[in-house]
C-alpha cells in the first residue's frame, strides 16, 4: 500500500475552534471527494485532540508541536496514485482542497509526502 499523507498546521491567525468549525468540517467533504477522484482505496482525517498529554510530549520529550490535523490517502499501487493525474475531476477536488488550505492553513509548516506500509515481521 502506497499512502498519501498531508500533515496540517493551521495558521497562526486561525484559533483552533474556528480551525475545526471552518476547515475540518469541510475537509471531510473536500477529503472524501478527493479520494473518489484520485482512486485512492480509502482515506481518513485525523483532528488533533487538546489534551494535556499532547502538551507532555512537548514539554517534557522535547518533540515538536504537534500538527493539528492529517489527512491520509490509501492507494493499492504507485500506478493507482499516477492513474488519475489527468482527470479534470481531480483537478476540480485538488482546487477545493487548495482553497481550504490556503485560508486556514500554514503551508510553510506542513508537510506532505508519499510513504509505503511495510509488512510487520512475524
Amino acid at each position: 500500500m502506497i499512502r498519501m499523507i498531508f500533515c496540517v498546521r493551521r495558521r497562526a491567525d486561525v484559533e483552533l475552534l474556528q480551525f475545526r468549525r471552518s476547515w475540518v468540517e469541510p475537509m471531510r467533504d473536500a477529503a472524501a471527494e478527493l479520494a473518489r477522484a484520485a482512486g485512492a482505496n480509502r482515506h481518513e482525517l485525523s483532528v488533533l485532540l487538546d489534551l494535556p498529554e499532547n502538551a507532555a510530549f512537548v514539554d517534557e520529550r522535547g518533540y515538536g508541536a504537534p500538527y493539528d490535523a492529517v489527512l491520509e490517502l490509501e492507494y493499492a499501487s504507485g500506478a493507482a496514485v499516477r492513474a488519475h493525474a489527468g482527470d479534470p475531476k481531480l483537478a476540480a477536488a485538488r482546487a477545493k482542497v487548495h482553497q481550504l488550505n490556503s485560508t486556514y492553513v500554514d503551508l510553510a509548516a506542513s508537510s506532505v509526502f508519499f510513504a509505503e506500509d511495510l509488512a510487520a515481521e512475524d
